[in-house]
């Protein structure tokens, strides 16, 4: 019996093995195809903005370019373009508050580099590569923790050949960035609920702050996490002791509060702790104006005299991205342009852009986990996983619809 028991171990050791060499075979393959489409391909427009402002970040210390996305993959795609000593000009770095300077300053650089302009841009791309090897990997650990090791292999292979990860990894704007880092905070916020302690909790909060620095997307975390723990505890108020529950409160507590330090941290606390009514405003919903001036509702409220725990381009970015979803916009679908939009629109743009194949794996998984228990992980990982997508769904949706200017309810 020994011996059989050991035959089976080096058996799975083997094959456990094998699917780890199959993972480092995927993320190479894909770290290959997104670095060649990256020296292939001229910078898109929204680049264009981002990695002059990602340098501006290094060099004044300042976060007014670009602030409607956090900085954290600007800067690390600007790192390469610095070491090499690029032209840099910023005539038009001005600083009127409805104005995006950024993308002036980008055809600046593009002007002054000339034909260098498409090898800085290269070495700024292959900079993030990083980031979509971090998501790869995180899909195999996660998949592998709840369905076993085939399945996390199948993840790996999804995120490496998913046509919308390769499109958007091979840019330096924040989307597969911040997929990659919230995935990975997600994964370490499962370990800390299943395990908690001080250490998980330090690491989680880490990372949820490095995940708001690449996308304002993730705020959605802040209420989602404390429900997800919440529910799980509830669930199990049993088997857990008043202390315990303080215990881990506390714990949760104290990572949003490293995951605010972090968050400060990556704007060199660039004005953290302004009083509200300090700040001049640009979107209606703030400044409480409804002509094109700054202003501040807050000012003379009991609110203007709190100091906002943020850094000051953070909430300056918010404010710019308020004002642009309080417009009413134009907007395009299926060969139709429309003042306003459709209430679908997201729906029926997921439906044509993800592969058959990807719709086919999902029905299967839906299936085989509605008929047969063994196909599921337990209902508290389920939980994570459905309640984070949907918040992130349900915000997108609500951001398209301001953005509409109403038009879900057209």
């Amino acid at each position: 019996m020994s011996s059989l028991r050991a035959t089976e171990l080096r058996t799975g050791a083997a094959g456990c093995r094998r699917h780890q060499w199959c993972v480092v075979g995927l993320l190479t393959l894909h770290a290959l195809l997104v670095a060649w489409a990256a020296c292939r391909h001229s910078p898109t427009v929204d680049e264009v903005g981002h990695l002059p402002a990602g340098i501006s970040h290094w060099k004044f210390r300042q976060f007014p370019l670009y602030k409607v996305n956090p900085p954290l993959v600007r800067m690390v795609a600007a790192v390469p373009v610095l070491l090499s000593n690029p032209e840099l000009e910023w005539h038009a770095h001005f600083s009127d508050p409805f104005e995006r300077p950024e993308f002036l300053i980008g055809r600046e650089f593009i002007e002054i580099n000339g034909l260098r302009t498409f090898q800085l841009f290269t070495w700024a791309r292959w900079a993030c590569l990083p980031f979509t090897l971090l998501g790869g990997y995180f899909c195999y650990r996660w998949a592998h923790a709840l369905y076993g090791e085939a399945a996390g292999v199948l993840a790996c292979a999804m995120w490496c050949f998913s046509p919308n990860i390769v499109a958007h990894a091979q840019l330096i704007t924040p989307d597969v960035g911040a997929t990659a880092v919230g995935l990975a905070a997600c994964y370490f916020f499962r370990s800390w609920l299943n395990v908690p302690s001080w250490g998980r909790a330090l690491l989680v909060g880490i990372m949820l702050g490095l995940t708001l620095l690449t996308k304002f997307t993730w705020i959605v975390l802040i209420p989602v996490w404390p429900t997800l723990w919440v529910a799980i505890r509830l669930a199990n108020r049993q088997g857990c002791s008043a202390r315990q529950i303080a215990t881990e409160l506390a714990q949760l507590i104290s990572l949003f509060l490293v995951g605010l330090y972090v968050l400060n941290l990556g704007y060199g606390f660039e004005g953290s702790g302004r009083r509200l009514g300090d700040y001049e405003f640009i979107s209606p919903t703030l400044s409480g104006q409804v002509t094109r001036v700054t202003g501040n509702r807050f000012r003379d409220s009991m609110w203007g005299s709190l100091p906002v725990p943020l850094p000051e381009n953070c909430v300056l970015g918010v404010d710019y991205q308020k004002c642009e979803f309080d417009q009413r916009q134009w907007s395009y679908l299926a060969g139709e342009w429309r003042l306003g939009g459709w209430w679908y629109y997201y729906l029926y743009a997921m439906a044509i852009k993800m592969p058959l194949g990807t719709w086919l794996l999902l029905l299967l998984a839906g299936v085989s986990a509605v008929c047969s228990r063994r196909y599921c992980a337990s209902w508290r990982d389920e939980l994570q996983i459905l309640l984070t997508t949907v918040s992130v769904a349900v915000y997108g949706w609500a951001v398209l619809a301001g953005w509409l200017g109403g038009s879900a309810r057209d």
